[in-house]
């Protein structure tokens, strides 16, 4: 979830792509275990770190 923190503050990669590139095949499962680990969605993150 590091690594997808790292990716979804620090750069315009979709959600998708985030996904894929941290080894998950399914992105609705990622959502899923994202907001499980972080307690907000992967999307919202990316809105907040931009702020």
């Amino acid at each position: 979830m590091r690594r997808s923190l790292k990716l979804l503050s620090g750069s315009e990669l979709p959600v998708r792509e985030v996904a894929i590139a941290v080894g998950y095949k399914s992105h609705s499962h990622f959502n899923r275990i994202f907001v499980e680990t972080c307690h907000i969605t992967p999307a919202g993150c990316c809105k907040f770190a931009t702020r």
